[in-house]
């Protein structure tokens, strides 16, 4: 709302004692009777909170294949209006567990589990963005009932209630648009550490080719974003490709930006060692595993078996008389990582425990998204080419990613620049918000419809 003081210099005296009047019989009442509901509904507050939780939509993974747009014109706005009511239902969920945690610490009660004490904590932060988002749409409220009141009187005063509520609008879009990115973010994107695997799929040395490349393109990403770019496999072919390069990537919500690289990438070219001038198809998979806190995987030495031997490839002489590489399997899942990178034989066996874990933990994943019944199709697949979520297209200057239908041009460009692949990666971003979102309201709306039946 705008200053006091500025009101005061344009209003007469009499409807600005009776515009703060109104406001503060209007904010009293609003107050009164949130409060006398509330306490009225701490009677039965388990019951309470359970009919509350029934009509809110389990959480989702929000890894499914994405699509572009969905929704017509006319649906956006029943969309909108069940948007409010998610929040709303989101924002009474929270106050009531809020209340349930303050009473049980106050009283020493024993009313709270552990189940609704995580999702307390689930529902923290975007609850009080909800509550920012509700406390400026009041304000614009007001403004426009003062405007529609008073407006006319003064036409200085009017310039100032419009600009103020011009701000208002601008201010709500902003907090919708933070609470919509929270509602579809997964807790794994906060992760700031991932490790990124490469592997040529079908098409020979073309496809091992193309996965050097590719591992370059990444570390240019890399370094665009200021993360620390750290090989811990690169198994060079004689020819200039790889059979397998792999890399730590450190940095703020690295996952988050990373995960949409995983799956089969194509590449359609004529090959520097085609001498008819014929195009080839080929693939590399990449895989984004998130790395994982130590408390999420445990591994028991007992567990692992630990071998080495010398490094092979280019590297000195150093790297290749000694036995620097280290492979180490984990015999209960049989999942073996290896690294050969470092001269030291104890960095070695540290980035293989890296990779070891993050396989481990990312076995582990999946096997929690399957038994939720998730449909979320998986990163590698059989590296067919059929199973493309880009394609790069070299005679034609074209990449274009299939999951949002979307063109690029200037393919030496995307793979130097960096900033080229963050702009598609944040368009995903968005499509993958989006599409979350709708998944969200359109289970929360069925909820409701339940619930009426």
């Amino acid at each position: 709302m705008f200053g006091l003081a500025s009101f005061k210099k344009h209003v007469p005296l009499c409807l600005s004692v009776v515009f703060q009047n109104a406001l503060i019989h209007s904010s009293q009442i609003r107050q009164q009777i949130a409060r006398t509901c509330f306490i009225h509904s701490l009677g039965n507050a388990s019951v309470q909170y359970h009919n509350i939780r029934t009509c809110l939509p389990k959480p989702l993974i929000p890894n499914k294949l994405l699509s572009h747009s969905r929704l017509s014109q006319n649906v956006v706005t029943d969309q909108s209006k069940l948007f409010k009511k998610y929040i709303s239902s989101l924002l009474q969920e929270y106050n009531m567990l809020e209340a349930l945690v303050n009473m049980e610490r106050e009283q020493q009660t024993k009313k709270v589990t552990q189940q609704m004490t995580n999702r307390y904590i689930e529902l923290m932060h975007i609850a009080l963005k909800i509550r920012e988002l509700h406390t400026k749409e009041t304000e614009l409220k007001e403004i426009e009932e003062f405007l529609s009141e008073f407006g006319s009187q003064d036409k200085e005063l009017k310039v100032v209630a419009e600009q103020e509520k011009a701000d208002c609008v601008e201010n709500i879009q902003s907090l919708e648009l933070e609470v919509k990115e929270l509602l579809s973010r997964n807790s794994a994107d906060n992760t700031r550490e991932v490790i990124l695997e490469l592997l040529p799929g079908v098409g020979g040395q073309e496809s091992q080719m193309f996965a050097q490349e590719m591992f370059a393109m990444y570390q240019n990403y890399a370094s665009y974003k200021g993360w620390p770019y750290n090989v811990i496999t690169e198994d060079k072919t004689e020819i200039g490709g790889v059979r397998r390069a792999s890399a730590i990537i450190a940095g703020e919500n690295a996952y988050e930006h990373l995960k949409f690289e995983g799956g089969v990438h194509r590449v359609q070219r004529i090959p520097k060692t085609e001498k008819g001038g014929r195009v080839h198809t080929s693939t590399v998979t990449v895989s984004v595993l998130p790395q994982p806190k130590e408390i999420d995987v445990v591994l028991n030495a007992k567990d692992l078996q630990m071998t080495t031997c010398r490094a092979s490839g280019s590297g000195g002489q150093h790297v290749n008389t000694t036995d620097s590489a280290v492979r180490i399997v984990h015999l209960p899942t049989g999942i073996s990582a290896e690294s050969q990178q470092e001269r030291s034989q104890i960095k070695n066996k540290e980035l293989a425990m890296k990779l070891l874990t993050s396989r481990i933990y990312q076995k582990q994943l999946k096997a929690q998204t399957e038994e939720v019944n998730s449909n979320r199709k998986q990163q590698i697949g059989n590296a067919g080419r059929s199973e493309k979520i880009r394609t790069y297209n070299f005679n034609q200057d074209r990449i274009t990613d299939h999951r949002i239908n979307h063109n690029i041009y200037n393919v030496p460009q995307f793979f130097m620049d960096g900033q080229s692949l963050d702009i598609l990666i944040n368009e995903l971003q968005e499509a993958k918000n989006r599409d979350v979102l709708s998944e969200k309201l359109e289970e929360f709306s069925l909820s409701l419809q339940n619930n009426d039946i």
